[in-house]
């Protein structure tokens, strides 16, 4: 079972969305197109701190440092913040649990429970590789119960838990089955998932991601 730890805090998330727009009354663009100011979309970070400046700060930033040019729409900032949203979950490794961390992009490709059932294959092929010696309670029950990926099934564009819906399904499609789409061939749990989420069986689509050049790279992948 996929259990969200957190939800997308990107304007696409109604509850980001008002956040923001409540602290930036009569400023209608302030999310515009599921966007920060219609072009960021996370609404929290570290960084992107055109977002957090002043418009004078920015220009002195563009005219001393090449900085980039301020939107048009900027009025109050900041827009953005660093603070984060703390939460508490109990895990129980002996009962099989486990936390798979990633960014937006890994999710923006692969649903909740495909990700769960990608590290669950992956598990269970190190096993048989190593003569069973990684055998934990995780893995017995998944391999006790049915074989085959979890996939998720949800309407387009769902958004009322903060999660969307990934855009491999939203504009790629699905084609053909956990077989024909997910492959297991990587030592390394962190680099199956991304593989899987570029592309999986599909070697051209992995390959043509992988070769992108800089800025282009940025639009795909």
């Amino acid at each position: 079972m996929a259990i969200p730890l957190s939800v997308d805090q990107t304007g696409s998330n109604p509850n980001e969305a008002a956040r923001i727009r409540k602290q930036h009354p009569g400023e209608e663009n302030a999310i515009r197109n599921g966007r920060v100011l219609g072009g960021l979309e996370p609404t929290r970070a570290f960084g992107d701190a055109s977002y957090k400046w002043t418009r004078e700060v920015s220009e002195r930033l563009k005219e001393s440092f090449f900085g980039r040019t301020p939107s048009q729409l900027l009025k109050t900032p900041p827009y953005v913040t660093a603070e984060p949203v703390v939460t508490t979950t109990k895990i129980e490794p002996e009962n099989g649990d486990f936390v798979v961390m990633a960014t937006d992009g890994l999710w923006e490709m692969l649903t909740n429970e495909e990700v769960v059932g990608l590290v669950g294959q992956w598990i269970e092929k190190q096993s048989s590789e190593s003569n069973g010696n990684i055998a934990n309670s995780w893995l017995k029950m998944f391999t006790q119960q049915q074989k085959g990926l979890p996939v998720e099934h949800r309407k387009l564009n769902a958004v009322e838990d903060g999660q969307k819906t990934p855009i491999r399904q939203r504009q790629w499609g699905v084609e053909g089955g956990e077989n024909q789409r997910f492959v297991v061939e990587d030592k390394n749990v962190a680099t199956h998932l991304v593989r899987n989420a570029l592309g999986g069986k599909n070697t051209e689509m992995v390959c043509a991601l992988l070769t992108l050049p800089s800025p282009y790279a940025r639009r795909y992948r």
